[in-house]
């Protein structure tokens, strides 16, 4: 239901409408310089789109042409000065950039844990806090089956 509550609560299935907006004037991945860089912008009305343009220093007419304003620009720099602006906007991080940035550092995003012999494991986190705490090792096989099966039986 998170992922698709609007066609229930609404009910029945709503227009598909790709990466298109039903509440933003104008969203979406947008090239920064460099080879596969990009960043994701949300403008969602008249304020952000003045917001951009002041942040940009420059107007804009529509999606090619705001394609064409980030284009020169280095995602995460373009990013953190659309934000200082008060628009939503993220650099596209790629798989070697997400463990360093800044933004999910800060978090603690990532959980390390070791799983036997000095061995770590990097995993990413979770807004959903786990019952058991993941930063210890992992149980050995068989390490709980007894007290499970005996849980169980109780029911």
């Amino acid at each position: 239901i998170a992922m698709c509550g609007e066609d229930y609560v609404g009910g029945g299935p709503l227009p598909r409408i790709g990466n298109a907006s039903r509440w933003g004037a104008d969203q979406g991945v947008f090239p920064c310089t460099g080879t596969d860089n990009w960043i994701a912008i949300r403008l969602t009305g008249d304020a952000d789109q003045q917001a951009f343009r002041a942040a940009m220093g420059i107007d804009f007419a529509d999606r090619k042409a705001l394609a064409a304003l980030t284009s020169g620009n280095e995602k995460r720099e373009l990013a953190y000065r659309l934000q200082a602006a008060g628009i939503e906007a993220f650099p596209v991080l790629n798989c070697d950039e997400l463990p360093g940035d800044p933004h999910l550092r800060a978090r603690d995003f990532f959980i390390d844990v070791e799983f036997g012999a000095g061995r770590v494991a990097r995993f990413p986190g979770s807004p959903l806090r786990p019952l058991a705490d993941p930063s210890g090792p992992s149980p050995n096989f068989d390490d709980h089956t007894a007290a499970l099966l005996e849980e169980i039986s109780r029911l």
